[in-house]
């Protein structure tokens, strides 16, 4: 994988248009500054918090089992508390 060299390479690379990112607060805060110095979009998604709303009228076990397997069935960036 890469590092800080790496990143800033990304963030500075005149083709590259958008950076999207997920991780933690200290390199979200790099990413954006240094890509954003460039005229970057940046996506960031911090901390894989994903939410779900469950509405009174939907499937009880097809709901359950969807967030169960969107959960646990492989790797998601997904975070249930």
């Amino acid at each position: 994988m890469g590092g800080v060299d790496t990143v800033n390479y990304l963030c500075d690379h005149p083709q590259i248009k958008a950076i999207s990112f997920v991780g933690s607060d200290q390199c979200w805060k790099h990413i954006y500054s240094r890509a954003g110095a460039n005229g970057k979009r940046v996506q960031a998604n911090l901390g894989a918090k994903n939410h779900c709303v469950v509405m009174p009228d939907a499937s009880k076990n097809l709901t359950l089992n969807s967030i169960a397997g969107a959960a646990f069935g492989g790797w998601f960036l997904l975070g249930f508390q």
